[in-house]
């Protein structure tokens, strides 16, 4: 990435890289600024903090270095003296590194500091502002930081102060002083109690409204609102946690009328999705419109096949009685294919599709297509057995659209009822890579429940993860039998099987698995 500015160089006389310290915003991926999108998808690097890992865009380029550097109370991924060195490390090696920071990286979020290190190592940089916590997350929770005649003025805080340092900078009793302001404290779960008693001690009102708000912006946010001397109760009984952000003054009392962000059914529900990163987005957003917490976790990648593979068939597709999806990838890979090789929906004229799955159907209507059959069973056998009852198969052509790890069994039991059956390679599946930061809230946190569309993604994840046993507390919710199957073989406990082989199956069976 550059965007004309001088670049410095290394110690081989090669330009070095341009760090951007990127404010990623308070969590909900929407509220990233144009330019911060901008970069993340045009960095050769990222290094992120476990609070920006929200909006990591699924579908980067597997070029992009992806480094974790989240800290967690009971562990650092990376000290922050190793952070400055991979910073000044990776933009010496002559990549654009997108550092991005939770919230703003310059509220309480050390940019300062890691600035200081870039310009003393001599290294370009470029601060990108984002949208602070103490302000969104406040709004989102239906509470006006400034309010014309409830509150001229908004105090940031932090309360959890650098541990080093002798003593605290922060006065909790002049802060409660205070009538005509807001206070939006960070960090401020583990300490309530105790700052809640200074703030009264300065003589802030005991009972003036204050709020707890967990999570903020994202689909599982919480929030607990109760008079300040009570707060602290409220909020241990409601079991909060952090990440969340203290709220005290006069327009917390707004909450009432302008509450307006809508707290999903599923909220606090942590789901993993194996999906391929660039097939997910309609699963991950209608999970988060429930509020769950999407654990987002590609445990396969999908590639086209080399066009070669079409070989004869390439002028001979109309020839074909029936093609035969037996997946959305097959559809999408083998359309784009045609369309590589200068054909258009012609070449398939006459021809009838079938197509296995709902969304497989769904996928072949997006081309104008409509599927000619779609059995209602996902599974080899019963599809063969309801093809060949609803139609005569001795003598009919049939081409194939497969990838490289589909099973041959539906042709092999084709060609012994009479049909003549070829088959084209469209699409090949490759190995993921898991973000560290997901195997981080595995490790720590867990999960509800985990999504899984294929037999081969079951098997993937069980390779990629093979460290965190989730078999027993995690719901498997498979998109049909065959992955089903697969999900008990590899030893998954609690198996359920969507009732409609498509997303919107496997979202109405999170719904009810979860929601119960």
């Amino acid at each position: 990435m550059n965007d004309g500015q001088p670049r410095a160089e290394n110690s081989a006389g090669r330009p070095t890289g341009t760090v951007y310290l990127v404010g990623a915003g308070p969590g909900d991926p929407g509220l990233v600024t144009v330019r911060g999108k901008e970069v993340l998808y045009a960095c050769d690097a990222i290094v992120y903090d476990r609070l920006a890992a929200t909006v990591l865009p699924p579908d980067l380029a597997d070029s992009v270095e992806l480094h974790y550097v989240g800290k967690r109370a009971d562990h650092h991924a990376l000290l922050q003296d190793e952070i400055n060195r991979l910073l000044v490390g990776l933009a010496r090696r002559g990549k654009d590194v997108c550092r991005l920071k939770g919230g703003d990286p310059f509220v309480f979020g050390r940019g300062g500091e890691e600035a200081e290190v870039l310009a003393a190592a001599g290294i370009t940089f470029e601060i990108v502002p984002g949208v602070t916590a103490g302000i969104a997350a406040a709004a989102y929770a239906g509470i006006p930081v400034t309010h014309r005649g409830e509150a001229i003025r908004v105090s940031l805080v932090t309360a959890h102060e650098d541990p080093t340092k002798p003593g605290s900078q922060l006065d909790w009793q002049w802060l409660g002083s205070d009538a005509d302001g807001t206070i939006a404290a960070y960090m401020a779960v583990g300490n309530l109690a105790e700052a809640a008693k200074e703030l009264i001690a300065g003589g802030c009102d005991p009972q003036t409204p204050a709020a707890m708000i967990e999570h903020g912006t994202l689909p599982g946010q919480t929030t607990v609102v109760a008079p300040l001397c009570e707060l602290a109760a409220r909020v241990a009984e409601a079991g909060l946690k952090p990440p969340a952000l203290l709220v005290v003054g006069r327009t917390v009392a707004l909450r009432e009328k302008l509450h307006w962000f809508v707290e999903g059914s599923l909220r606090g529900k942590k789901v993993i999705v194996t999906r391929p990163a660039d097939q997910a987005r309609r699963l991950l957003d209608a999970l988060t419109a429930l509020g769950v917490e999407p654990l987002i976790c590609p445990t396969i990648r999908t590639e086209a096949a080399a066009l070669s593979e079409f070989g004869p068939h390439r002028d001979q597709l109309g020839s074909y009685d029936w093609l035969f999806f037996t997946s959305e990838n097959g559809v999408r890979y083998f359309f784009a294919a045609i369309e590589q090789l200068g054909l258009d929906l012609r070449a398939v004229a006459g021809v009838r599709f079938a197509a296995v799955g709902a969304g497989t159907a769904d996928r072949l209507a997006s081309y104008f297509l409509n599927a000619d059959f779609v059995p209602t069973t996902y599974r080899a056998d019963a599809m063969l057995e309801a093809f060949c009852k609803q139609q005569t198969v001795a003598g009919q052509r049939i081409l194939r659209i497969r990838g490289d790890k589909a099973t041959t069994s539906l042709e092999d039991g084709l060609r012994a009822r009479g049909a003549m059956v070829d088959t084209v390679l469209a699409y090949q599946i490759r190995p993921a890579t898991i973000r560290p930061d997901i195997l981080d809230t595995l490790r720590v946190e867990g999960a509800d429940a985990i999504t899984f569309t294929s037999g081969s993604a079951v098997e993937s994840f069980e390779q990629l993860v093979s460290d965190h046993d989730l078999h027993a507390s995690v719901k498997a919710i498979c998109i049909g039998p065959i992955t089903a199957d697969a999900a008990e073989r590899l030893g998954w406990q609690q198996v359920i099987i969507a009732d409609e082989s498509s997303v919107a199956g496997l979202i109405d069976c999170v719904q009810r698995t979860l929601g119960g």
